[in-house]
């Protein structure tokens, strides 16, 4: 037991440091619906392997592929969560669109 504690720990800690395709996605506004972060996340796993001109953009290559394969599940759980605001937002942004004329 103590064990998977630590292996979750371990996991999750990893996941924080590499960061999460739903939250990246929501912080830049990339991508906008359903199910955003993993709609994104084959892309945020291509940028993780790009060549990175930014000195302070660390990347680890092939250490991250296990982080990178634990974030799917873990933002999917997310996009879950959020997915009531992921729908009613572009609704809120229509009518607000209807009501200035745009």
């Amino acid at each position: 037991m103590k064990c998977r504690t630590q292996v979750i720990v371990a996991t999750l800690i990893g996941v924080s440091c590499i960061g999460c395709s739903s939250l990246d996605v929501r912080d830049q506004h990339l991508v906008s619906g359903p199910y955003p972060g993993v709609r994104h996340w084959p892309t945020f796993v291509k940028q993780r392997f790009e060549p990175s001109e930014s000195p302070i953009d660390f990347k680890f290559g092939p250490i991250e592929l296990p982080f990178l394969l634990a974030d799917l599940p873990l933002s999917a759980g997310l996009d879950t969560m959020l997915l009531p605001a992921d729908i009613i937002d572009p609704i809120k942004r229509h009518h607000e669109e209807v009501k200035t004329g745009k």
